[in-house]
């Protein structure tokens, strides 16, 4: 996902590539929980990203502001869901946004 944003010497963190990344493996993840381990939640989970440290936040290919520089090298957010539905998923994906 970061090589995406290799853009010569300006370094790009492409926000919806994230986001939409995240969006789709939970949801795979809880599948397979479900489906294949046949273990039912509550499940811990845990995303993030590492490396990012001085990449311009981008969503689009359009850059957001001159303030958009990332000050910290990684990001992980930890929860424990207790549902599987998507309205549970979103808001772990929105909630390292609060």
């Amino acid at each position: 996902m970061l090589r995406q944003g290799e853009r010569g010497e300006q370094q790009w963190l492409i926000f919806y590539n994230v986001e939409h990344t995240t969006a789709e493996s939970l949801n795979f993840y809880f599948e397979f929980m479900r489906d294949v381990s046949k273990v039912e939640p509550p499940y811990a989970v845990e995303a993030g990203v590492r490396g990012v440290k001085g990449r311009l936040l981008v969503n689009s290919g359009a850059t957001l502001g001159s303030a958009g520089k990332v000050f910290e090298d990684s990001f992980e957010l930890r929860r424990v869901l207790n549902n599987t539905d998507l309205i549970t998923q979103d808001n772990f994906c929105w909630s390292s946004l609060r």
